[in-house]
């Protein structure tokens, strides 16, 4: 028997919703910047890695939140676990799920993939809307992200490395433009869902 392999693949990005509008839905203050990071809220995803991530970078950038997206049974233990990180000044939103995923990450500084495996749809719906990503290698991301052209992998756990290069990414706004720009040419050219 012969197997065939579907690549992964991305649809069209839609149009980013109003950023006033969005960021007054989050809870987020006016002039907040955020980062943006997608999936089951369970243990097993590394949402506690982003949150602890967004602990080491969130001093340096004041104006910085983290918002999580997505359901699941751990909202609570995560949303306990940031708060006694970060109990002088708690930056992470759990919103929910939102069926305008793919546009609201056009608003994101940046788009944190950090499962231990999996993450190519939320990797390729960041890359569509242009965003860079920051993401825990792992075999499927791997496939979809060039190292350095269109999001940084970071070794499985390295929470600190994931603030660092998500730090040069903020302050080096030229050249998260071009990443941003990099990952939705390839999403468009190699991954369209067409």
């Amino acid at each position: 028997d012969d197997l065939t392999r579907i690549a992964p693949g991305v649809e069209p990005t839609p149009a980013a919703p109003d950023r006033t509008t969005l960021l007054a839905e989050l809870g987020l203050p006016a002039d907040a910047r955020f980062i943006a990071t997608a999936g089951r809220v369970e243990p097993s995803v590394g949402l506690k890695g982003a949150i602890w991530a967004f602990d080491i970078i969130r001093y340096a950038f004041p104006d910085l939140h983290l918002v999580v997206f997505g359901a699941g049974p751990d909202r609570a233990g995560l949303e306990a676990f940031g708060r006694k990180l970060a109990f002088d000044d708690f930056r992470v939103h759990f919103p929910g799920p939102r069926i305008d995923l793919t546009g609201v990450l056009g608003l994101a500084e940046a788009v944190w993939v950090l499962q231990p495996r999996g993450g190519v749809n939320l990797a390729l719906e960041a890359m569509a809307a242009g965003r860079p990503v920051v993401a825990w290698q792992n075999p499927d991301v791997a496939e979809v992200i060039e190292d350095g052209e269109t999001g940084h992998l970071v070794a499985l756990g390295e929470k600190a490395q994931v603030s660092a290069v998500t730090h040069q990414l903020l302050t080096d706004r030229a050249a998260a433009d071009r990443m941003g720009a990099s990952g939705k040419a390839r999403a468009a050219g190699h991954f369209a869902a067409d």
